[in-house]
């Protein structure tokens, strides 16, 4: 099922949806560096305007980019990096997204209980 946006304009196609949801989902497990999660996190806010406008072709670009973020495969460390588990901020933001993706009754209206870029003090 396609996911008109709140505009009804362009839904956005199942197949791209299901893509998002399994990265969305693998995400919330991945340990990545803090400057890794902050770009992870500008790649969500991109795929939350790009839901919310009904752009298709710009949330499988999103889609694409968050899946460029996983790490292809469970290594030790070698250079010392840090590497962690997501923040709660964008646990948080993962969570909204997944759920947003697989209730086509959800709302995409922004709210303070809702919307991914809302930050609790």
């Amino acid at each position: 099922m396609d996911i008109v946006s709140p505009m009804g304009s362009s839904p956005v196609p199942a197949d791209n949806r299901e893509q998002a949801l399994l990265t969305l989902s693998l995400a919330r497990r991945w340990r990545l560096s803090a400057e890794q999660w902050d770009e992870v996190n500008k790649t969500l806010t991109e795929l939350w305007k790009a839901l919310r406008a009904g752009n298709p072709a710009a949330f499988a670009e999103a889609a694409d980019d968050l899946l460029f973020f996983g790490p292809p495969r469970e290594v030790t460390d070698v250079d010392g990096t840090v590497v962690e588990p997501a923040p709660g901020k964008i646990q948080e933001r993962l969570n909204t997204l997944i759920h947003t993706l697989t209730d086509p009754s959800a709302s995409l209206a922004p709210s303070d209980s809702r919307h991914p870029d809302r930050t609790k003090p």
